[in-house]
């Protein structure tokens, strides 16, 4: 969570359905969550990819007031 914690700061909204984070370990590179219309977060990071879960997803979670 603290991953999340981190990167709150650097979200940049695309729309309401969409933003950009930071990685956390690559500065240069960048991932892209976005809320289906069935309300599941995606992400196109390799974590997530992988596990259907991540920080960046986490991080969303907590803007938007769900943590």
């Amino acid at each position: 969570m603290q991953k999340a914690k981190k990167v709150v700061k650097s979200i940049t909204p695309v729309d309401d359905k969409t933003w950009i984070l930071p990685s956390s370990t690559n500065p240069k590179q960048t991932y892209c969550v976005t809320l289906s219309s069935e309300k599941i977060f995606t992400c196109d990071c390799r974590g997530y990819i992988y596990t259907h879960n991540c920080y960046h997803v986490m991080a969303i979670r907590i803007a938007r007031g769900e943590f």
